[in-house]
C-alpha cells in the first residue's frame, strides 16, 4: 500500500473521530437539556435563608394577584392611554393581564349562545409553541427594580405544566422600549445560557398576543421605563 493511500486512511480514520465525538457531545447537550426542562422548578413565596437555599435547584417567585386591584388597574390603563404618566403595581399589571383576551379562537365560539364566528375562548392558552405545546397567561412579578414575568408551557401530549420565568428590565430599542430579559429558564433549563435563545423565545411569545389597541397605540410615546422598587413608572412626555 502507497504512503498516499495510508495517509488518506489515517485522515479518514480522524475525521470519523472527531465527527462521532462532536456528535456524542451533541446528544449529550440535547438529553441533559432536556432533563433540565423537565425538572420541576421550586416555587415559592420568598427566597429561602442563603444556608437552606439547595444550589442545584431553580426557585419561581410567582407574582401577587389581587382581584380588589382591578379598579385602580382600568383607571391607570386609561390614563395610561391618554398620554399620562402612571405608575402600577405588579398586582394591577396582573390584573390587567388576567382580564386581557386571548389570542387563541375557539372553534366552537361561533356557535355559542349570543357568540360570535373568531370570538376569542379565555380558557385557552395563548401562543402556540412550534406547535407542540402552548403558553399560558403571565404573571408578574416587581421587586427590587426588577421586572419577573412566569408564565406555564403545556407540552402536547404531557400531562404537566413546565414554568418559563424571565427576569430583566426595560430598554430603549430603535424609538420604543421593549422587555430585555438577563436570566430565562424554561423548567430548569437556563436558556439565557444559550446564544439568542433567550431573546428568541421572548420574541416568539410576544408575537402571538393581542395587547389592547389603546396600549399599543400610546406606548410608542413613552420617553421612560423605570422600575422601582415594586412598581413600574411609565413616563410620558
Amino acid at each position: 500500500m502507497s504512503k498516499k493511500a495510508t495517509r488518506s486512511e489515517d485522515e479518514g480514520s480522524w475525521a470519523g473521530a472527531v465527527f462521532a465525538a462532536v456528535l456524542s457531545v451533541g446528544l449529550g447537550a440535547m438529553v441533559a437539556a432536556t432533563i433540565l426542562v423537565f425538572r420541576p422548578v421550586v416555587a415559592v413565596a420568598v427566597l429561602p435563608k442563603i444556608e437552606q437555599i439547595d444550589p442545584k435547584a431553580v426557585y419561581y417567585l410567582e407574582g401577587l394577584r389581587d382581584g380588589v386591584k382591578a379598579s385602580s388597574a382600568v383607571a391607570k390603563r386609561k390614563a395610561f392611554a391618554e398620554g399620562k404618566s402612571i405608575v402600577a403595581t405588579e398586582q394591577e399589571i396582573n390584573s390587567l393581564l388576567a382580564s386581557a383576551p386571548s389570542s387563541v379562537k375557539s372553534p366552537g365560539a361561533a356557535n355559542a349562545p349570543g357568540g360570535k364566528a373568531g370570538a376569542p375562548d379565555q380558557g385557552k392558552p395563548r401562543t402556540t409553541l412550534f406547535g407542540y405545546g402552548s403558553f399560558g397567561d403571565p404573571i408578574v412579578r416587581i421587586r427590587e427594580g426588577i421586572f419577573s414575568v412566569g408564565l406555564p408551557v403545556t407540552i402536547e401530549g404531557l400531562d404537566r405544566k413546565i414554568i418559563m420565568q424571565a427576569r430583566g428590565s426595560f430598554q430603549k430599542s430603535g424609538n420604543s422600549f421593549s422587555f430585555a430579559p438577563a436570566t430565562l429558564y424554561l423548567g430548569s433549563f437556563p436558556v439565557h445560557r444559550v446564544p439568542f435563545f433567550a431573546q428568541f423565545l421572548v420574541s416568539l411569545f410576544l408575537t402571538g398576543q393581542e395587547f389592547p389597541a389603546d396600549i399599543k397605540s400610546a406606548w410608542p410615546g413613552l420617553t421612560a421605563v423605570t422600575l422601582a422598587g415594586d412598581t413600574l413608572k411609565l413616563t410620558m412626555p
